[in-house]
């Protein structure tokens, strides 16, 4: 009997905690609902609100655009990448109104930089190597200049100063010996590019201005004017290594060291060619060379692309010409003495400074440009035969031999 009534009494009070238990539950759960509705109203106001915001201020289509993926601006993103997100300034309809010099100037000089060069190993302390002249290509940075003012080296520390004098700190993108060219990249959106013009539809006599830094930054944006005296010129007896500049423009308008790197531009105001360099020898007045738009426009997109112009190709040696007269003095024949050899050549394993190489394919080298002329359209891996003298103090110990050798692709300076 106990035991029964033992059981009975467990019973009525397993039963009256399962009735505290499940009116604790309604009571968590009403809290819970409490809460849920409560952060929904809160949200639904917020949201309204914000919403009721944008219409009031006109913002909505800026909030719908913002959510467009499509429409997500992705320079940054193209730019760490690669440094191709760029376009080049074509002229419009009101660019053919011819301008006055005054109008020129003005439309022109805030695409001219100035270029200041420190060495790379370069201090607080320590002094610019050099000073030339820039001109703005993209609204988003990137500028063009000659490669000899940037030292013909990536690795140069650039400073850029632009018209309204704020200066910017430039990395250089690439370099190109051939044509003489360099890139430069600065961290601002924004700017002026100049508007590029077709340099095949120049013609001699046309109206010219040119516009830079003769003598650097303290004669800065200055401008002269002439006419195109020649086109398709060649310097290759001024180059030591050759030039691909066989079309450059002959100008009479009066540039000086700094101009190098700035602007030759029509009388519409948009780019012909870029001041490249003159002829300062004494007898010779007026004398000055600009490398052609449309070969600006092709190099520096491939500098931008790559860093290097793809597809040149190149013996690997370095030096110089050997003229007439050393040949006479040195007692050796006319041809290209080597100064350096590139390790990538097979002629690193071939030939040595102060050889001369006297003849390319059976053909005599008189200069610079006699090599660049039987390279140029060949392709990387391509083979030519070298006729070489190698030079002894005892003319016994002279001898001439050849050497047949593989072309290997010019990838500009580093």
């Amino acid at each position: 009997m106990v035991d029964n009534f033992d059981n009975k009494n467990d019973k009525i009070i397993n039963n009256h905690k399962k009735k505290e238990d499940t009116g604790n539950i309604f009571k968590k759960d009403n809290k819970l609902k409490f809460i849920l509705i409560f952060v929904v109203v809160v949200l639904s106001i917020l949201v309204l609100g914000f919403l009721g915001f944008l219409t009031f201020t006109n913002r909505w289509e800026d909030f719908v655009n913002f959510w467009d993926v499509s429409k997500i601006d992705k320079t940054d993103e193209n730019e760490n990448l690669n440094h191709v997100n760029f376009e080049f300034e074509e002229p419009q309809k009101n660019d053919e109104n011819v301008l006055s010099a005054e109008q020129v100037y003005e439309k022109v000089a805030p695409s001219i930089v100035g270029i200041v060069v420190y060495g790379s190993d370069a201090s607080i302390l320590s002094d610019p190597k050099g000073q030339g002249s820039g001109v703005i290509i993209s609204k988003n940075g990137y500028i063009v200049t000659n490669s000899h003012v940037v030292i013909d080296s990536k690795n140069t520390n650039v400073k850029v100063v632009l018209s309204d004098k704020e200066e910017l700190t430039g990395k250089v993108i690439g370099c190109d010996l051939k044509t003489d060219l360099a890139v430069i990249k600065v961290d601002k959106i924004d700017l002026k590019p100049i508007v590029f013009a077709d340099s095949e539809e120049t013609k001699v006599g046309n109206k010219i201005y040119a516009i830079g830094n003769p003598a650097g930054l303290d004669f800065a944006n200055s401008m002269t004017c002439g006419i195109i005296s020649a086109k398709k010129r060649s310097l290759n007896q001024y180059t030591q290594n050759g030039s691909y500049n066989d079309d450059l423009l002959q100008i009479d308008a009066a540039i000086n060291p700094g101009n190098s790197g700035g602007a030759v531009v029509d009388k519409f105001g948009n780019i012909v060619g870029m001041s490249n360099l003159k002829i300062v020898l004494q007898g010779y007045e007026s004398m000055g060379f600009a490398i052609p738009s449309n070969t600006v426009k092709e190099v520096s997109k491939s500098l931008i692309e790559t860093g290097y112009v793809p597809g040149r190709v190149m013996l690997g040696i370095s030096g110089r010409p050997v003229s007439m007269l050393q040949a006479q003095i040195y007692d050796v024949p006319i041809g290209f003495i080597i100064s350096g050899i590139n390790k990538n050549s097979d002629l690193s394993n071939e030939l040595q400074d102060g050889d001369i190489v006297t003849k390319i394919n059976s053909k005599s080298i008189t200069s610079s440009e006699v090599i660049s002329k039987e390279i140029k359209g060949l392709k990387v891996g391509d083979t030519v035969k070298l006729e070489v003298f190698r030079p002894a103090r005892k003319k016994e110990n002279q001898k001439t031999f050849e050497v047949e050798t593989r072309l290997i692709e010019d990838k500009g300076a580093e």
